[in-house]
């Protein structure tokens, strides 16, 4: 999917960086794609760092969510693709480090590094996406994210959060929504409870302004992009 979309693409933001591994492949793509690489574990970021990317990646050792603050990150163990903002019911209390980590929002960050629009937001939090949304209402309001992957799964059972309030959340900004299959994107046009079922899974929103300029519009709820 990115590689079919990205060849346009200038400024991308990796939400959830962990050790680097979707910047490295994103980069195959598109080299010179801008990339701001969001991982708030220090341990995690500092493994990013070690892979040496070029000048176009910037790593910041932040978390994003809805608003600036201070949070307890919940380390299952250092290094791992679990830990997360939301306290897993996976791991028993002795098996998690909690840490207080700095976070902000995609909005406070676009305003202070003067980034005014974001081609393609992959956001892997593991289980806190809705709250990285959130905290890029205004941006995606004004749709100046054209797309956006985000990961659903049995994560959100722990952050009692439902895929119906992600899609909310982008039908009012009008935004069109795709679930990811292993050769498409299929459109979703009506969100239905039967897609509720807490299974990993990607989904992909676009904004009206990218959907006009690719012609997606018409795509029905079988066909494929």
């Amino acid at each position: 999917f990115f590689k079919k979309h990205a060849a346009g693409f200038r400024v991308a933001f990796d939400v959830g960086a962990n050790k680097g591994d979707w910047t490295r492949e994103a980069l195959k793509i598109n080299p010179k794609l801008d990339i701001f690489a969001f991982e708030p574990d220090p341990a995690m970021c500092a493994e990013f760092k070690a892979n040496s990317f070029p000048k176009n990646v910037v790593c910041e050792n932040l978390g994003l969510g809805s608003k600036k603050e201070k949070r307890t990150l919940y380390i299952h163990k250092e290094s791992s693709g679990m830990n997360s903002f939301v306290k897993r019911s996976l791991f028993k209390d002795n098996e998690l480090a909690p840490r207080e980590v700095e976070i902000t929002t995609v909005d406070i960050y676009c305003a202070g590094h003067r980034i005014e629009k974001i081609d393609f937001m992959k956001v892997d939090v593991e289980g806190f996406e809705l709250d990285v949304l959130r905290g890029a209402g205004e941006m995606v309001r004004k749709n100046k994210i054209s797309v956006i992957q985000f990961e659903y799964g049995g994560t959100y059972l722990d952050s009692k959060v439902f895929l119906n309030d992600v899609f909310d959340f982008f039908k009012r900004a009008g935004y069109s929504f795709y679930k990811l299959m292993p050769r498409s994107a299929v459109r979703i046009k009506e969100y239905s409870p039967e897609l509720e079922d807490f299974q990993y899974s990607n989904y992909v929103a676009m904004a009206p302004d990218y959907t006009n300029a690719h012609n997606l519009h018409p795509v029905e709820n079988s066909e494929k992009i």
